[in-house]
């Protein structure tokens, strides 16, 4: 037999009353199916074989929406377990629940992208996201039970549960149950009188620590650089959590370093607004003029030894708050930016907002232009050895 024909046969044997023909071929490495309303059918690949089953009416967002922000300090008047015994994951999981229990806690799980990405990735894993709003709750459910009831077999090793994690985590999870926690693009509350509802707080990591198994994994991100600055301080300051070089876990072959990025719908919208953003090539001359007039008072460009501000010799491609004998704000430490023509086309916008907290006097650059010939001017200069 074949590997088309053995492909076919997987296809034939997985689906039920469709208008699939044949496998016509590969084309970039996927395999092309001959029917006829693609947009109605998805391809799996489940044990070695390609199938193409018929999608399900899913439920739409628009009408499920509802705000963005909660308040979860007020009373949901939500139902929750007295403690993990308690709970009844056969409801949500079924015969999976009897052997397996849910490794992986997606918080806030908004309208679910993620947890239908690591249903696909970790079919053997029981996964389980959280979500404190009603509608978006519910959309995540229905989204479910339309995928179980659509596809046969699939989709049946994650659900959506609406739950306070603030106040009801450990009614759920026992001790070193985890092996994953996720918190993607959560509320900023930006607010100093709200910042004890952020969902990174020495008390609530205490509980993530206890809920996760030595070895364990919370991943964090976001696009608000206040609240990484915060979640990064946290982090590093609870003695239960050390810090884990991305690399490394690109070299284990972790996919959940590139789920977090591209699964949700906050993660597709930054890296649409980062496509969208093309910085100018700017002026070299004009670039001169503005460093003359508004970086030489403090920095130097062409020379390792610092002034008031550090050297900016050699500053594309470095780490910032790293030049050898210069003694940076605790902020620049802090922040950890590598310094290319993206960040400092954000930066010459507001240092202090891309910084809080730096002592850098200069207000920044409106116009794009004047950033773009200021970055051009740095570019070329700060690569030249210095004098």
């Amino acid at each position: 037999m074949s590997s088309e024909d053995e492909i076919l046969d997987g296809v034939t044997n997985g689906v039920e009353d469709t208008t699939i023909s044949k496998v016509i071929g590969s084309k970039s490495g996927e395999w092309q199916f001959n029917i006829e309303d693609p947009a109605n059918y998805r391809v799996f690949k489940l044990d070695g074989k390609m199938y193409c089953f018929p999608v399900p009416k899913l439920p739409q967002k628009k009408y499920y929406r509802q705000r963005a922000h909660c308040n979860p300090m007020s009373d949901h008047n939500l139902n929750y377990p007295l403690n993990p015994s308690a709970v009844d994951w056969y409801q949500w999981y079924g015969e999976e629940s009897n052997t397996n229990k849910v490794e992986f806690l997606d918080i806030g799980c908004g309208y679910g992208g993620l947890l239908f990405r690591l249903s696909e990735e970790f079919p053997t894993k029981l996964a389980m996201g959280m979500e404190i709003r009603v509608k978006v709750t519910d959309f995540v459910q229905d989204k479910i039970i339309a995928l179980r009831q659509g596809l046969p077999g699939l989709y049946r090793n994650i659900w959506c549960l609406r739950n306070n994690t603030m106040k009801y985590l450990l009614n759920y999870f026992e001790k070193g149950q985890l092996s994953k926690i996720f918190i993607l693009f959560p509320d900023p509350h930006f607010k100093r009188r709200k910042h004890k509802w952020r969902i990174i707080n020495p008390t609530l990591l205490d509980e993530y620590a206890y809920v996760l198994k030595v070895g364990g994994l919370i991943y964090t991100i976001t696009d608000v650089p206040d609240l990484y600055d915060w979640m990064k301080e946290h982090l590093d300051d609870h003695p239960l959590f050390e810090r884990v070089d991305v690399d490394e876990l690109h070299k284990q072959g972790d996919i959940c370093v590139n789920l977090i990025h591209n699964s949700t719908e906050e993660g597709a919208k930054v890296s649409r607004n980062k496509e969208i953003m093309t910085i100018p090539e700017g002026d070299y001359e004009k670039g001169k003029k503005l460093f003359k007039s508004r970086c030489l008072q403090c920095h130097v460009i062409d020379s390792n030894a610092s002034k008031t501000g550090p050297t900016l010799n050699g500053l594309i491609g470095r780490t910032s708050g790293t030049v050898p004998g210069y003694d940076f704000s605790t902020a620049n430490k802090n922040k950890g930016v590598v310094w290319t023509r993206e960040t400092l086309f954000e930066y010459l916008l507001n240092p202090k907002k891309y910084i809080p907290g730096t002592k850098m006097v200069f207000a920044g650059l409106k116009k794009e232009s004047e950033r773009a010939d200021l970055i051009k001017f740095i570019e070329v200069e700060s690569a030249k050895p210095p004098q």
